[in-house]
C-alpha cells in the first residue's frame, strides 16, 4: 500500500474530488467519534482549519481518541484518501487504518503538521458490497497536538 501527501489541487485551486466517489465527512451519515472528547475547529474562526468543501473540522486533545469513518459501498477496489487539515498543533503520528476484505491494515502514520492541507491518497483497498469496510484516525497522544478529523473519500477503481 503506497500513500502520498501531495493534496488533489486543481488548476484554478481548489480540491477535486472524482464526481462518482463517495465521501463521508464528520458530520454525515457514517462517520462517528469512537472515544475522546471532540470539538469543532471551525469556531476558531481560523480557516486553515476548514476542511473538505470548507466544511467544519473536529478535533482532540484526549490521549486515545478516535474516529470512525463508515461508507456504504459496492464490492470493488477503492482508492482511498483522507482529507488532511495542516496545522501547527495537529498530530504529527496520526495512526490511520483501514478495514477491507484483507482485514484491518498496519497502521499508516500521518504527519498533519507540514505540507498542504488537502486529499491524502491511503492506497488502494478491495471492500466487499454494504458497511464492512471503514478507516479510522487515532491520536499519538502527543502533547500540545490535536487529532483532526474531516472527511475520507473512496474513488472505485
Amino acid at each position: 500500500m503506497s500513500s502520498t501527501n501531495a493534496p488533489n489541487k486543481g488548476a484554478d485551486n481548489t480540491y477535486n474530488s472524482a464526481s462518482s466517489a463517495i465521501i463521508v465527512d464528520n458530520g454525515t451519515t457514517g462517520y462517528s467519534e469512537l472515544s475522546g472528547t471532540f470539538g469543532d475547529s471551525s469556531l476558531f474562526g481560523d480557516s486553515s482549519l476548514f476542511g473538505y468543501n470548507n466544511s467544519s473540522t473536529r478535533y482532540s486533545f484526549t490521549p486515545g481518541a478516535a474516529v470512525k469513518w463508515t461508507p456504504t459501498l459496492a464490492a470493488g477496489t477503492y482508492k482511498v484518501s483522507i482529507y488532511r487539515i495542516v496545522y501547527s498543533t495537529s498530530d504529527n503520528n496520526a495512526q490511520i487504518r483501514g478495514n477491507s476484505v484483507a482485514g484491518l491494515s498496519s497502521p499508516i502514520s500521518v504527519d498533519y503538521t507540514t505540507g498542504t492541507s488537502g486529499w491524502y491518497t491511503l492506497g488502494n483497498f478491495t471492500f466487499i458490497a454494504g458497511t464492512s469496510g471503514y478507516v479510522t484516525n487515532s491520536f499519538s497522544g502527543n502533547t500540545g497536538k490535536n487529532l483532526r478529523a474531516d472527511a475520507v473519500m473512496f474513488e472505485l477503481q
